[in-house]
């Protein structure tokens, strides 16, 4: 009986208390968000994204958005910390909640406007093993105007020298679509390539110095990646090896846009 009296009193302080007697209540206001992420194509060396009632700047990945519309406005920075940042786009994503937006933000040069792109070769059906499907743009129009041919060269371990790979015929000022180049094993190359504009009749190369190339190394996977768009581009330079058709000294690069 005293047990009983003992345990009536502690459930009456408990309730006092508000721990035993007190109802808990759902919390239905979590915001799930969306994930914007943006690829920097431009002439800018870094990007920064502000949201509109947001004062500072944010990063360009995993940037959370709540959904609904949100104005967006991406900002160009230099390399120079001196130097103010410019406002190159402004828009209003409208996100959904947990939908990942992954945008590149492409540019050829401070006289363009950066236009959006969605990478659309996901879809691209792969190619076969010792093969990688290309699609590459000239826009080195000065230095290389019309149509060109490129020559691919990777790093062969078992020559322990740059080998020719592949070549890209008739590569021109817009992209077309993908076409089946040769390729190697990663056990046996590093996954660099570099590039020469070569004759299209001799195969010679048109210039001595190489253009940079692109690492086609996926390391998160150990492997190559085989889906591959590519452009050739120019920068007015004091210090370019290569020599416009305007006579000024150029800088001439191959980069990649989207690899998988």
């Amino acid at each position: 009986m005293k047990r009983i009296i003992h345990f009536f009193i502690l459930a009456g302080v408990l309730c006092i208390s508000g721990v035993a007697c007190r109802k808990d209540t759902a919390v239905d206001d979590f915001i799930v968000f969306g994930e914007l992420n943006i690829s920097n194509k431009t002439t800018y060396n870094n990007l920064a994204v502000q949201l509109e009632g947001v004062d500072k700047q944010l990063p360009v990945s995993e940037v959370k958005l709540k959904p609904g519309p949100n104005q967006l406005k991406v900002w160009g920075l230099s390399g120079n910390p001196k130097d103010k940042p410019v406002a190159i786009f402004d828009t209003l994503l409208n996100v959904t909640a947990k939908n990942i937006y992954n945008f590149v933000l492409f540019q050829l040069n401070t006289n363009d406007k950066p236009v959006v792109i969605i990478n659309n070769q996901t879809d691209e059906a792969k190619p076969e093993a010792g093969f990688m499907k290309i699609k590459m743009a000239n826009f080195a129009s000065h230095c290389f105007p019309g149509k060109i041919d490129v020559l691919m060269k990777m790093m062969d371990y078992n020559y322990g020298d740059l080998v020719d790979l592949d070549v890209i015929k008739q590569v021109q000022s817009g992209f077309g679509s993908f076409g089946k180049y040769k390729t190697f094993d990663p056990i046996m190359s590093d996954g660099s390539i570099i590039f020469y504009v070569v004759d299209p009749v001799t195969q010679q190369p048109l210039h001595r110095d190489f253009i940079l190339g692109v690492d086609i190394m996926n390391y998160a996977g150990q492997r190559f990646y085989n889906v591959i768009t590519l452009y050739m581009t120019e920068k007015e330079s004091s210090r370019g090896n290569f020599t416009g058709d305007d006579g000024k000294k150029y800088e001439v690069e191959v980069k990649s846009l989207f690899l998988n």
